[in-house]
């Protein structure tokens, strides 16, 4: 401030008042530029912190006990069903939309050949559901159907909602774990903290709830 007024005496003592008036247009101008630009960065980070908050599930948290194994295929059994539940759902809309888009004579050939057996998009759209329906109850709530059932929840070691990048690991790893012979949820018994290769890879657990 002090040496803008300087500059200001200077430019009128040598130069006038015109020159003297434009320059301390543009020094406030600048003084207002980087107030507007100081409030914009705040707001920015602000809204940054809002959505990097994680939200935290209601306590007691020492209410709390491990999950064991059996709880666990438990659950895993009753969304099995659920599961299959759902893909035979999605196939069968599937099927209706692309025998109306196909033609049924066109689509009964189709299915007689063998064409409709190995569908990318009709697995890609399986698979997409699938995930879809447990990232939502896994984000949501920490409990899909069956771990309400079992009284389950994952949810991070600060006993937050674990976000939908963890959500896609632990679906992923899931998978790589049935098709591992069901090793990765033995393993369980193995780990000191409890955890199956799902929950180490996402970095989340689960955890036993109290009945309401």
């Amino acid at each position: 401030m002090i040496n803008t007024l300087l500059i200001i005496y200077i430019m009128n003592r040598f130069y006038g008042q015109k020159t003297t008036f434009l320059l301390y247009s543009h020094s406030a101008d600048l003084r207002i530029n980087d107030r507007i630009n100081h409030r914009f960065i705040y707001k920015i980070q602000i809204q940054a912190l809002t959505l990097s908050m994680k939200h935290e599930f209601p306590g007691p948290h020492d209410q709390l006990m491990p999950a064991f194994l059996t709880r666990r295929l438990a659950a895993l059994l009753y969304d099995t069903f659920v599961s299959i539940a759902l893909l035979m759902c999605v196939t069968g809309l599937y099927m209706i939309i692309h025998n109306f888009f196909v033609g049924t004579e066109q689509y009964q050939t189709m299915t007689n050949s063998g064409q409709t057996t190995h569908d990318p998009l009709l697995s890609s759209i399986l698979f997409i559901s699938l995930f879809s329906f447990f990232a939502y109850f896994w984000t949501r709530n920490g409990q899909t159907l069956g771990m309400q059932a079992w009284h389950l929840r994952v949810q991070n070691s600060d006993h937050t909602h674990i976000s939908l990048s963890q959500a896609l690991l632990r679906f992923l790893m899931a998978i790589a774990s049935l098709g591992a012979f069901g090793l990765g949820y033995l393993w369980v018994l193995f780990d000191k903290k409890g955890r199956s290769w799902q929950c180490i890879l996402s970095e989340t657990e689960i955890v036993r709830v109290p009945k309401k």
